[in-house]
């Protein structure tokens, strides 16, 4: 999702920043509403370093050793 803005209702609207998957008749740009709950996953950049994106992490040991490594570098530590 990009343009993410809180609304005055609490919620959220943002548009699609790619090509949904499994999503029919939704499309790159367009906008969506969402809330709080909906949230499962999220992820930014800080500094040039991923911030959250929780999901990535168990799939770090299945990765190629060198690949895990470089991602890791890349993640922002607590």
């Amino acid at each position: 999702m990009s343009q993410v803005k809180k609304l005055p209702s609490g919620e959220y609207a943002a548009r699609f920043a790619d090509t949904p998957q499994n999503m029919p008749g939704k499309r790159l740009g367009d906008l969506a509403a969402f809330k709080d709950a909906d949230i499962s996953d999220w992820m930014f950049m800080r500094n040039g370093k991923i911030v959250g994106g929780e999901t990535i992490k168990p799939l770090l040991k299945s990765m190629p050793k060198a690949d895990a490594d470089a991602l890791r570098a890349r993640m922002e530590q607590p």
